[in-house]
């Protein structure tokens, strides 16, 4: 269970100690769906 939660902990934890500010919206679905369980494809080319 932790290996799933590691990226948004993660992902949180970067955002806080870079903006006072709330995610943007892209980072904050990214983030809901990070804790609702969705895997992050790391192979995915954007």
């Amino acid at each position: 269970m932790r290996s799933w939660l590691t990226p948004w902990i993660r992902l949180q934890r970067y955002w806080r100690a870079w903006s006072n500010a709330p995610p943007p919206p892209e980072l904050q679905h990214l983030l809901a769906a990070v804790g609702a369980g969705h895997a992050l494809n790391l192979y995915v080319r954007i």
